[in-house]
């Protein structure tokens, strides 16, 4: 009761954020306590940035959280503040017209990503890009440094890209929509200091495991989204989400479809970025899930997947660290990137960074 209250009390207390950049943790400790960080706060923060609320930066990810305390002396209200400012601006607008295309929206979840996919599955959007594209697209061949190519004369510097198989490409413009540790690695000989920056965004471990049973074998009714994990139950899975209940035909008659996504080890555990194996990785989450879940018996199907560098992390110091890379690429003309290591991590995110540099780019190329 007493962190309700105080969770529920905050519109009528005043705080100050302080001057440098403090960890969610913190932020959360100071004006809510520990039990709102340990029980809402970081299953959250884990199911939906695989993140670790002791190392993630409130400017970094929620900066709007950290303008309104500074402004308003409180979260809650300078969310209705914003939330007012913004109605007002839309009602102003003359009949017919259009606020810049962007829909009316709280601030906080407009950081969120939605919840949604493709009726065929995630895959079906690249797949439709490389239609598009066609024979534009070159499968199979690595690229090996991207440089500047000449002495940039006017300021205008051409890229010369060096294939895996010997080739060599010379272009005016590039994008490099590549994970900040690859983008590092092309460019550590060219450009070593931005290279050294985006080799410095840490990304964190995640493993999946998806499971398919017959809808007898699970007691739960598996009504909602899934579930998740607070890290302090120290389990290895952080969330599972129910396919099935999501999304149609995402499971045959009489079948039930969850995904789990955990951690490399349970929190405790000696950390290691690599699972003690593939099979019993998966049936340590396998285990977790029956229990929660009430399922008996060995799932009809199940695919494992694992990746060391699945998601960048925006922990204390990110923003800061994105503002030299826009201000070293601003001295290195017709270089690009677009990426969820930037300012998104979600789809709707990742869209709309490669929006920008799309409509940058545009502007500047001679058709």
């Amino acid at each position: 009761m007493p962190a309700k209250v105080r969770l529920l009390s905050e519109a009528f207390r005043s705080s100050h954020p302080p001057l440098e950049e403090e960890s969610l943790a913190d932020f959360v400790q100071r004006k809510f306590g520990t039990e709102v960080l340990d029980n809402l706060v970081d299953p959250f923060i884990s199911t939906i940035f695989f993140g670790d609320p002791h190392k993630m930066g409130m400017e970094s990810a929620f900066p709007a959280l950290v303008q309104w305390e500074r402004k308003e002396g409180s979260v809650l209200r300078g969310a209705i503040r914003a939330r007012r400012s913004k109605g007002d601006a839309e009602n102003a607008l003359p009949v017919g017209s259009e606020s810049n295309g962007k829909r009316s929206s709280w601030h906080v979840t407009d950081a969120l990503p939605l919840l949604g996919s493709f009726r065929s599955g995630m895959g079906r959007l690249p797949e439709r890009l490389a239609e598009v594209l066609g024979e534009q697209i070159r499968f199979g061949i690595g690229i090996t440094s991207v440089a500047p190519h000449g002495d940039g004369h006017g300021g205008n510097h051409r890229w010369q890209i060096a294939l895996s198989n010997g080739d060599q490409i010379v272009t005016e413009h590039v994008v490099l929509a590549l994970p900040a540790y690859a983008a590092a690695e092309v460019l550590a000989n060219s450009v070593p200091q931005l290279g050294s920056r985006l080799g410095a965004i840490e990304y964190a471990a995640v493993g999946t495991v998806s499971f398919a049973y017959d809808r007898s074998q699970v007691a739960h009714a598996l009504d909602g989204f899934g579930f998740m994990v607070p890290r302090r139950e120290g389990l290895h899975t952080i969330c599972t989400f129910w396919n099935s209940s999501l999304f149609p035909r995402r499971g045959p008659e009489g079948k039930v479809v969850m995904t789990s996504f955990a951690g490399p080890t349970a929190p405790g555990e000696a950390q290691s970025e690599t699972p003690p194996g593939k099979e019993e990785y998966a049936r340590q989450v396998q285990a977790e899930n029956a229990r929660v879940l009430g399922i008996v018996g060995e799932p009809v199907d199940r695919v494992v997947w694992h990746d060391t560098r699945a998601l960048p992390q925006y922990n204390v110091g990110h923003v800061r660290r994105v503002r030299e890379i826009y201000e070293m690429l601003a001295t290195l003309s017709n270089l690009y990137l677009a990426g969820n290591f930037l300012t998104g991590r979600s789809v709707g995110d990742c869209v709309q960074i490669a929006d920008r540099v799309a409509e940058d780019l545009r502007s500047r190329v001679s058709v």
